[in-house]
């Protein structure tokens, strides 16, 4: 999947193959997509907090506050919805997939657009989950203490935090009995509301950890 106006400033399928382990010795590549790639590294890995976006390397050819923001933030929902994607089985073969060329959104503000966005996604989840308010606050709980930005141990007995563990640590090793035994007692709309909600923490969680989240507004 490609951003329209990522093509636009020159982001082809020459340099699109060179974002790979090797990319810091790529000659297609700029020295700006490349702090872009090691910030990415870093924040996949939850150690985002050890490369910033800012400054660049060398100094110049880092990113304003808020183009930082949008780079996690896209970073942080990529992620986390696709790991729903694999809990869900239904994650697309990279040989099967065709590349794609999506519109990039239309907004005058996208700093402050992408912030109500989290927050409405947060309230969407809380205002769809309303018989399961201890395991949703139990799960978002658990996401934020194996990433790192909250100190605590599981105290939720729920198997549906064993799905949660996973969803963070190997989202892969979730096999559809693990997915069974999780969910056997909860209806399909809450599911699904429940990896969403995962997905939104995931991201959140890693973002706080970047320092984005701190970014100022403009």
């Amino acid at each position: 999947m490609r951003f329209a106006v990522a093509k636009q400033q020159g982001l082809d399928e020459v340099a699109v193959a060179d974002i790979d382990d090797g990319f810091s010795g790529s000659h297609v590549l700029s020295a700006r997509q490349k702090t872009a790639l090691r910030f990415t590294d870093a924040f996949l890995a939850n150690e985002a907090g050890t490369v910033s976006l800012l400054g660049g390397d060398p100094p110049g050819d880092g990113f304003t506050d808020e183009e930082a923001f949008e780079i996690a933030v896209g970073l942080g929902l990529f992620h986390g919805f696709s790991k729903v994607l694999i809990c869900l089985g239904v994650e697309p073969e990279p040989a099967t997939m065709e590349v794609t060329e999506l519109a990039t959104p239309d907004t005058a503000d996208p700093y402050t657009d992408l912030r109500l966005g989290l927050d409405r996604l947060r309230y969407a989840c809380d205002a769809a989950l309303v018989g399961q308010p201890e395991l949703l606050a139990a799960a978002r709980i658990r996401v934020r203490q194996l990433l790192g930005v909250e100190e605590g141990s599981r105290a939720n007995p729920h198997p549906f935090l064993d799905l949660v563990e996973l969803y963070v640590i190997d989202v892969h090793a979730i096999t559809d009995q693990v997915f069974a035994s999780a969910t056997v007692d909860l209806e399909p709309a809450e599911v699904t509301t429940l990896l969403v909600a995962l997905a939104h923490a995931d991201a959140t969680a890693r973002l706080e950890r970047s320092g984005a989240l701190t970014a100022s507004a403009p």
